[in-house]
Protein backbone atom coordinates (compact mmCIF):
# COMPACT_ATOMS: atom_id res chain seq x y z
CA UNK A 1 0.00 0.00 0.00
CA UNK A 2 1.14 3.31 -1.23
CA UNK A 3 2.01 5.85 1.78
CA UNK A 4 -0.18 8.74 1.34
CA UNK A 5 1.63 12.09 1.49
CA UNK A 6 0.56 15.06 3.13
CA UNK A 7 -0.67 18.57 1.13
CA UNK A 8 1.67 20.64 3.61
CA UNK A 9 4.64 18.27 3.36
CA UNK A 10 4.52 18.28 -0.45
CA UNK A 11 4.08 21.84 -0.60
CA UNK A 12 7.37 22.49 1.82
CA UNK A 13 9.50 20.00 -0.13
CA UNK A 14 8.35 22.20 -3.22
CA UNK A 15 9.72 25.91 -1.26
CA UNK A 16 13.31 24.06 -0.81
CA UNK A 17 16.07 24.78 -3.74
CA UNK A 18 17.10 21.87 -5.03
CA UNK A 19 19.51 21.64 -7.95
CA UNK A 20 18.70 19.88 -11.11
CA UNK A 21 21.97 20.57 -13.01
CA UNK A 22 25.33 18.21 -12.61
CA UNK A 23 23.82 15.96 -10.40
CA UNK A 24 24.49 12.39 -10.74
CA UNK A 25 22.57 9.52 -11.14
CA UNK A 26 23.22 8.52 -7.59
CA UNK A 27 21.72 11.75 -6.47
CA UNK A 28 18.97 11.36 -8.84
CA UNK A 29 17.79 8.16 -7.45
CA UNK A 30 18.57 9.04 -3.68
CA UNK A 31 21.63 7.19 -3.54
CA UNK A 32 23.65 10.21 -2.68
CA UNK A 33 22.46 13.66 -1.17
CA UNK A 34 21.22 15.95 -3.70
CA UNK A 35 23.50 18.95 -1.79
CA UNK A 36 26.83 17.43 -0.76
CA UNK A 37 26.65 14.32 -2.69
CA UNK A 38 27.67 12.05 0.20
CA UNK A 39 26.02 8.46 0.68
CA UNK A 40 22.63 8.06 2.31
CA UNK A 41 21.60 5.19 4.73
CA UNK A 42 18.29 5.14 4.94
CA UNK A 43 17.81 6.17 8.56
CA UNK A 44 20.02 9.69 7.83
CA UNK A 45 18.37 10.47 4.58
CA UNK A 46 15.11 12.67 4.18
CA UNK A 47 12.45 12.35 0.78
CA UNK A 48 12.56 14.63 -1.23
CA UNK A 49 9.79 13.47 -3.36
CA UNK A 50 9.49 12.53 -6.55
CA UNK A 51 10.79 15.52 -10.01
CA UNK A 52 11.14 15.34 -13.48
CA UNK A 53 13.79 16.72 -14.90
CA UNK A 54 14.81 17.06 -18.69
CA UNK A 55 12.14 14.72 -18.96
CA UNK A 56 14.21 12.06 -16.44
CA UNK A 57 12.45 11.07 -13.12
CA UNK A 58 14.47 11.72 -10.26
CA UNK A 59 13.95 10.48 -6.62
CA UNK A 60 16.02 13.06 -4.60
CA UNK A 61 17.10 12.58 -0.73
CA UNK A 62 19.26 14.95 1.18
CA UNK A 63 21.45 14.33 4.29
CA UNK A 64 19.46 15.83 7.70
CA UNK A 65 22.12 18.66 7.77
CA UNK A 66 21.88 19.32 4.67
CA UNK A 67 18.04 19.62 4.08
CA UNK A 68 18.10 21.91 7.91
CA UNK A 69 20.69 24.30 6.26
CA UNK A 70 18.11 24.65 3.00
CA UNK A 71 14.95 24.50 5.03
CA UNK A 72 16.21 27.46 7.08
CA UNK A 73 16.36 29.51 4.20
CA UNK A 74 13.37 28.70 2.48
CA UNK A 75 11.98 29.21 5.93
CA UNK A 76 13.09 32.87 5.76
CA UNK A 77 12.22 33.69 2.65
CA UNK A 78 8.51 32.19 3.02
CA UNK A 79 8.13 33.77 6.39
CA UNK A 80 8.52 37.04 4.89
CA UNK A 81 6.26 36.53 2.19
CA UNK A 82 3.65 34.75 4.27
CA UNK A 83 0.88 36.85 5.94
CA UNK A 84 -0.10 34.23 8.73
CA UNK A 85 3.82 33.54 9.49
CA UNK A 86 4.56 37.50 9.68
CA UNK A 87 0.99 38.46 11.77
CA UNK A 88 0.55 35.00 13.91
CA UNK A 89 2.55 33.86 16.34
CA UNK A 90 2.08 29.69 15.58
CA UNK A 91 2.58 30.83 11.78
CA UNK A 92 1.08 28.56 8.61
CA UNK A 93 1.44 25.00 8.12
CA UNK A 94 4.14 24.97 5.85
CA UNK A 95 6.20 27.22 8.18
CA UNK A 96 5.53 24.64 10.65
CA UNK A 97 6.98 21.97 8.33
CA UNK A 98 9.84 23.80 7.42
CA UNK A 99 10.40 24.28 10.91
CA UNK A 100 10.61 20.49 11.45
CA UNK A 101 12.61 19.96 8.52
CA UNK A 102 15.38 22.41 9.99
CA UNK A 103 15.21 20.79 13.87
CA UNK A 104 15.46 17.50 12.20
CA UNK A 105 19.14 18.07 10.32
CA UNK A 106 20.07 20.41 13.70
CA UNK A 107 19.53 17.08 15.80
CA UNK A 108 21.80 15.22 13.07
CA UNK A 109 24.54 17.76 13.63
Amino acid sequence: MKQATAPAAVATVELLTIPTEGVTGRQARGADCIWCADPLTAGGAILLGERIVDGVRQFPRGCRPCTGRTAYRALLDHAQDCATCRTEGGGCDKGHALQRLTKQGRAAA
